[in-house]
């Protein structure tokens, strides 16, 4: 049985490739402001023969040269950072949740899998004769509800592709930076990125890893660029050997 989930993990890379890049925003804003008063520069002096730095942009472009040189307004966009993590987080859990929907619609057309047939699954009537639902492509989320399925943790998606598929990726470097964005995700959303001892608790074995080895006593969470690319990394890796995984056990099956 031919079946292809490249399309999801391409769009899962386009947008970690978009979070890298609001992760350099002030970067961003820097480099076009220091570029438009080149720009003005250069015409008051080709045009108008001006070239006095009191009477052009010169002062004011090279300030922002140097604020960009020191990264000066770094510690004024570091909450961007994190929200960034927030951001791969869902992204991820949202390609993970496209992927198991889609391979357990696929099964379920198959009808090569007798425990996936034997499930039993409970309708609304309105659900049945609404004239737009289509039943059959609506199983992967239905099963994802009855089986409380949670993408956002390692452990509920390891234990989903393992009940129907049998596809299993053991925990090591990557995984392990999987849980700790996961763990900085929750911290972010609901302590205010205060470290505390769940969050503690919720990485304790998630060793060995790249992404923040080491967690301070106390204080808050605060993840940086470079930690963002661990992150993201550890997320296109894990998604593109679950894929091909995945891919596999529809081609061995016919």
């Amino acid at each position: 049985m031919n079946v292809s989930f490249e399309s999801i993990e391409n769009t899962l890379k386009k947008n970690i490739a978009d979070v890298y890049q609001l992760a350099h925003f002030d970067r961003i804003v820097l480099d076009f402001a220091i570029n438009q008063l080149e720009g003005l520069e250069k015409k008051l002096n080709k045009d108008h023969f001006i070239d006095n730095p009191q009477l052009t942009a010169a002062t004011t472009r090279k300030s922002l040269e140097n604020i960009r040189t020191n990264e000066s307004l770094k510690s004024r966009f570091e909450i961007i950072n994190n929200q960034c993590v927030v951001l791969l987080v869902s992204l991820f859990a949202s390609a993970i949740a496209d992927l198991y929907r889609d391979a357990i619609t696929n099964l379920a057309l198959s009808g090569t899998s007798p425990k996936l047939n034997d499930e039993e699954l409970k309708f609304t009537v309105s659900e049945i004769v609404r004239d737009d639902t289509v039943l059959a492509k609506r199983i992967g989320r239905l099963m994802e509800e009855k089986r409380d399925v949670s993408f956002q943790d390692m452990k509920s998606i390891g234990r989903a592709f393992k009940e129907y598929f049998d596809v299993k990726i053991d925990r090591g470097n990557t995984v392990n930076n999987i849980i700790m964005a996961q763990a900085g995700r929750h911290v972010i959303v609901h302590d205010g990125a205060m470290i505390n001892d769940r969050l503690r608790k919720q990485v304790g074995n998630a060793v060995p890893r790249e992404l923040m080895p080491a967690i301070p006593n106390k204080g808050r969470l605060l993840f940086q660029p470079k930690e963002l690319k661990i992150a993201g990394s550890s997320m296109l890796e894990y998604f593109s050997e679950l894929r091909l995984r995945m891919e596999r056990r529809f081609d061995d099956q016919g």
